[in-house]
């Protein structure tokens, strides 16, 4: 706890769960207090796991979400709700997935992977950051303020302890390479 500056982001219920489960008693003092004094942890998303887009169907989605969401109210209470929407491995994105995350409460949606060209042109026009709309025949003035990562999800260079470089390294090559 002595590097104050520094936060952290929790996405997936289940490993916390397991986590908070073998934790000393001490280990969830500390944890409270990062979460609810000095707001140096933070939970997105919140659900179970990160929904596939791919091969899910809505219930399962809503109710990996709600279970998710109901342990952590269960644990810390409605003011520890995650507000960001957290989709960062599901390969593309659909806008239904956002009218969900605005449903669910949240108030932003955070997005990795999405086709490469369509990146590049956003990134170019400086509009990685957007209020998505849904669906303005069915949901007029229905929106999410959605921010699409620049930079994959590499852990930053001063940052990476293991092996993150090696792997970032090789996928921006690729990327390079290939596009």
């Amino acid at each position: 706890m002595a590097e104050s500056e520094r936060k952290f982001v929790w996405v997936e219920t289940v490993y916390f769960q397991k986590w908070w489960e073998q934790a000393t008693d001490q280990q969830q003092r500390d944890f409270r207090f990062l979460l609810t004094q000095t707001k140096q942890i933070e939970f997105v998303l919140g659900g179970w796991v990160m929904e596939d887009e791919a091969l899910s169907t809505y219930s399962a989605d809503i109710n990996q979400l709600t279970h998710g969401h109901q342990f952590l109210l269960q644990l810390f209470g409605k003011d520890y709700k995650p507000r960001i929407g957290w989709q960062i491995d599901p390969f593309g994105a659909m806008s239904t997935t956002a009218m969900f995350y605005k449903l669910a409460g949240f108030d932003y949606h955070v997005l990795a992977r999405i086709d490469y060209n369509k990146k590049m042109e956003l990134a170019s026009s400086k509009q990685l950051e957007f209020f998505w709309e849904f669906s303005p025949q069915h949901y007029p003035n229905q929106t999410i303020f959605t921010h699409i990562l620049d930079d994959s999800y590499c852990t930053p260079l001063p940052f990476d302890y293991e092996y993150g470089f090696v792997l970032c390294f090789c996928y921006l090559l690729f990327e390079f390479i290939f596009h």
